[in-house]
């Protein structure tokens, strides 16, 4: 994740699958609608250093004509909810981000 502005994180995920986790332990899965992303780990105080805050997120996508990956920005995000079995669920806050160059 790259810092932009005071609690306001750019996450790349690689993988929105609940079940495999990455090569850090994650494990994420986006909502059918794309309003929430469920992220979870094994580590307790990773879990509590991502709970409130905000992020840009461009997910790792495949393109289905040409195979070729790419990252697809899928809005801004803010950790809300610490479930007990280890998932912090992130509600989409904007579908929109300006960026300026």
């Amino acid at each position: 994740m790259v810092s932009l502005e005071g609690n306001l994180s750019a996450w790349l995920p690689t993988k929105m699958d609940v079940n495999r986790p990455n090569c850090k332990g994650y494990s994420n899965l986006i909502s059918e609608d794309g309003t929430k992303i469920y992220e979870s780990t094994d580590d307790p105080e990773e879990r509590e250093k991502r709970k409130s805050e905000q992020r840009v997120v461009f997910a790792q996508t495949t393109d289905p004509f040409t195979n070729r990956k790419g990252y697809r920005f899928i809005g801004v995000f803010e950790g809300v909810e610490y479930r007990k079995d280890g998932t912090l669920v992130h509600k989409r806050t904007e579908e929109e981000f300006k960026i300026l160059m």
